[in-house]
């Protein structure tokens, strides 16, 4: 990783951030999970 500016031509490097769709995509996944956990709970009584 080359620090932001200097003497190197085209555009410089910047750190990356965060991705923004990950919360989201976890928390839908953990979603998910409970409620097959529910479903199964369910069909089995």
């Amino acid at each position: 990783h080359q620090p932001v500016g200097g003497d190197h031509p085209g555009r410089p490097r910047a750190v990356n951030g965060t991705i923004a769709y990950l919360p989201a995509l976890y928390g839908t996944l953990m979603a998910g999970e409970v409620c097959k956990q529910l479903i199964s709970k369910l069909e089995n009584q």
